[in-house]
């Protein structure tokens, strides 16, 4: 993994150098005023990943927010007897449902025994909106909401409440192709003892082991815990049918990325994952995604790992070049330091 991936990575260092003045700003704009941003992404295109970045080289103080997690935990305490009236008490103040909170709440219970029963969508966004209040002074970035077509309207409707509060919301596409999401699934790999996934194209393992009488290599899972295992395929047969599967699902997010872009463009804001191949002379080489291929070298008994720039295809079929997270969240910052600024002046 460390043969792949600029060193300076993940470090305030990094972004101090390539968004300097616009680094500095955000967090001045996080001290001043705070924002709340709904990250909007297909599934496994790194909403999770860019939050945590965002997070880390600011000290804390953009909290990443995890819906679905938020969500499991707060189902968690509504069907436990002893936590019930607490949670539902600490949400009186933020529920907007026309029917009454505790008859929700019994109702959830009564069906929780049914796996697909959810929270309502007014609950989750009253625990968005007591996230936002518990939080004041920070940033928020929230990860999984809207979900649907029917609740981008809802999430619409909170940015505005948001803005009327006097604290800037935006909604955030991050851009990335089906291509990179399919290959990312083709070619993942998990540790078999503790779960830890890795790619054999491009998040690789310290260790490379090679097997003579399969011709196979496999990554070996860095956790000494694990001693020394071989990391397995996630998806051993993956078809045609599967990645169909895996587009349709993709299909979905997409129309629901377009009718947030449609109706809330005065606060959209877009980054991508990659950078086409006509485009590339614009931007520093270190940023692409590099993937890996593999040689056997029979005296020395050793693994050759061979690194070339990753080309994908976009969903229009042009060729790109993937990059890594780092500099996409770096455009990221210099966007939302520049979004904030013309909030400022127009105030």
């Amino acid at each position: 993994m460390s043969d792949q991936k600029n060193q300076k990575y993940g470090t305030k260092e990094f972004y101090e150098e390539r968004v300097g003045e616009h680094f500095a700003k955000l967090r001045e704009h996080i001290d001043d005023t705070g924002f709340v941003l709904f990250f909007l992404a297909k599934k496994s295109a790194g909403k999770g990943t860019y939050s945590k970045i965002l997070q880390n080289i600011t000290d804390g103080k953009i909290m990443h927010l995890s819906v679905g997690d938020l969500v499991r935990a707060s189902e968690k305490r509504a069907l436990d007897p002893e936590q019930r009236e607490e949670f539902v008490n600490e949400l009186r103040e933020f529920y907007k449902g026309s029917d009454d909170i505790d008859d929700v709440v019994d109702k959830f219970i009564k069906e929780a025994s049914d796996l697909s029963a959810l929270l309502p969508t007014e609950m989750v966004m009253a625990l968005i909106e007591k996230a936002v209040k518990d939080n004041q002074g920070k940033a928020l970035v929230i990860d999984g909401f809207p979900r649907s077509l029917d609740q981008v309207e809802i999430a619409m409707r909170m940015q505005d409440d948001f803005e009327k509060k006097g604290l800037p919301s935006a909604f955030v596409e991050l851009d990335c192709p089906d291509d990179v999401l399919v290959q990312r699934q083709l070619h993942r790999v998990v540790c078999p003892e503790c779960q830890t996934p890795r790619n054999v194209k491009v998040l690789l393992t310290e260790q490379i082991e090679y097997d003579e009488d399969s011709g196979e290599y496999h990554l070996i899972c860095d956790n000494k815990e694990c001693d020394n295992v071989r990391m397995k395929k996630k998806y051993a047969n993956v078809t045609a049918d599967d990645i169909d599967k895996i587009k349709a699902v993709q299909d979905q997010v997409k129309e629901l990325i377009h009718h947030v872009r449609e109706k809330a463009a005065h606060c959209h804001i877009k980054v991508s994952n990659h950078v086409h191949v006509d485009d590339a002379g614009n931007h520093d080489p270190d940023d692409f995604t590099l993937e890996a291929s593999f040689d056997w070298d029979p005296e020395s008994k050793k693994v050759i790992k061979n690194f070339k720039p990753w080309i994908i295809k976009d969903d229009e079929g042009r060729e790109a070049y993937s990059r890594w997270p780092d500099p996409v969240v770096a455009e990221l910052v210099k966007a939302l330091s520049e979004w904030l600024d013309l909030k400022k002046q127009s105030k």
